[in-house]
């Protein structure tokens, strides 16, 4: 039998878009390299094929472009982010080995953390040894490793844990960096965090 002629666009996918078998490349030494030159689309749609696990044993192999490049692919729908997918994308950092989690930190704009933290959580600054810079409210409550700052983690369990998680592997890979990100947060509107984040898209 003769297989139907593709259309224009069914070329166009397959010719940049279409997902490579990144499964099998993770499977062999030749071609565990050829990774890290795939283009940011053919990466994206080849994760969207695999597991968890599998995921997990590719990131040693990703580039920080790449994983920019699949942070602006997945985040956005026009000018507004999911910070939901952000904190799934993250929850990966969390579980990484030290050298790798740093190299996908790296890959990682501010204001992407900076926006998911505005929008999730609220962040209270210690003024005193048990006095806060305004009276928390009720809800699950965390304190950042420094004692600086007191989180009210959302009532939603997932993101509650890949909260915590992410917050904690920030603190333990930079200390000064994570205490930073939470000052920036509280400085900021969630708009003008957004805005920034939008403009910095690769």
């Amino acid at each position: 039998s003769v297989s139907p002629i593709e259309s224009p666009e069914e070329l166009v996918y397959l010719s940049v878009y279409a997902p490579e078998d990144v499964g099998e490349m993770l499977s062999s030494a030749e071609t565990r390299g050829r990774i890290r030159r795939l283009s940011i689309p053919h990466l994206f749609f080849g994760l969207k094929e695999m597991d968890e696990q599998e995921i997990n044993s590719l990131l040693p192999h990703v580039t920080e472009a790449q994983w920019t490049g699949i942070l602006d692919l997945d985040l956005w729908t026009r000018d507004q982010m999911s910070c939901w997918k952000f904190l799934y994308w993250q929850g990966h950092i969390s579980e990484a080995e030290d050298a790798v989690a740093r190299k996908l930190l790296r890959a990682v704009d501010p204001e992407l953390l900076e926006m998911t933290f505005k929008t999730e959580m609220k962040i209270y600054a210690r003024v005193e040894e048990d006095e806060f810079e305004q009276e928390p409210e009720e809800g699950e409550l965390f304190e950042t490793p420094d004692k600086n700052y007191l989180i009210l983690l959302p009532a939603d369990a997932d993101k509650a844990r890949l909260l915590r998680a992410l917050i904690l592997r920030l603190y333990g890979l930079d200390h000064e960096y994570a205490g930073l990100l939470m000052e920036s947060t509280r400085a900021r509107t969630a708009v003008e965090i957004e805005e920034t984040a939008y403009q910095k898209r690769k």
